[in-house]
């Protein structure tokens, strides 16, 4: 897909702050990023429903679907309804604390490059819809906790091809230009789905060798399973 082809999904992409939206997105991250873009218009009116833009934190903490704070968002629970057989989808919808600013819509057009890459890859968080202005993004809701608020039992009964698993997407996302999160509290376990890394980040400028990625995001892992070993957990 060309970057052209994407202009109808991308008219506040292309305002400033820079860089731009589709930085060193390949084929397919282009194609995935017209789709999270353009899947935005069809929850639009759910997510104004919410109302939870422009909202001071402790706004957002009042906000009846308010779950959590991360960083400079807030994160709200949202059910959504697609197809024809009205299958519901759990969901988290991010948006940032305070009014609009340059420096929200530019975290924004970080996190749609880094879903973009990620879609479709099993272990990584999946986006169901974003859109830059105002700056949200939805993303699937997981169910899972971080290996150290799990008791010491649950940990050592994860098996072997769910650790796999998870060096398998490791090693995917480096082949997409996706920086994992060495933070332990990024990478959730449910004994049902396995591992999920739900904050990752894009390859952009200045790009870090494919090397030092790849080591970054096997270290990520490797110390996760290195700290299970040792005893982590309650």
């Amino acid at each position: 897909m060309h970057k052209d082809q994407l202009k109808p999904h991308l008219a506040a992409a292309d305002m400033q702050p820079k860089p731009a939206l589709t930085d060193s997105l390949d084929d397919e991250g282009l194609e995935n990023l017209a789709r999270i873009l353009g899947a935005y218009q069809h929850i639009q009116q759910a997510i104004e429903q919410l109302g939870v833009v422009g909202l001071d934190e402790r706004q957002a903490q009042e906000h009846p679907r308010f779950l959590a704070m991360g960083g400079s968002n807030a994160a709200f629970e949202l059910q959504l309804e697609t197809g024809a057989d009205r299958t519901h989808i759990d969901c988290v919808v991010l948006a940032p604390i305070g009014p609009v600013t340059e420096s929200s819509i530019l975290a924004t057009k970080h996190k749609a490059n880094a879903l973009a890459r990620g879609k479709g890859i099993a272990g990584l968080l999946q986006p169901v819809a974003i859109n830059i202005t105002p700056p949200i993004a939805v993303v699937e809701r997981i169910h899972g906790s971080p290996l150290h608020e799990m008791p010491r039992g649950d940990i050592e009964s994860i098996t072997d091809a769910h650790w796999e698993a998870l060096y398998k997407a490791a090693e995917q996302a480096t082949r997409k230009g996706i920086l994992l999160d060495p933070n332990a509290d990024n990478i959730l376990y449910n004994p049902n789905d396995g591992f999920t890394v739900i904050d990752y980040q894009p390859n952009t400028r200045p790009q870090i060798p494919e090397a030092a990625v790849r080591e970054q995001n096997t270290d990520a892992v490797e110390q996760l399973h290195a700290a299970a070993r040792s005893g982590l957990g309650r």
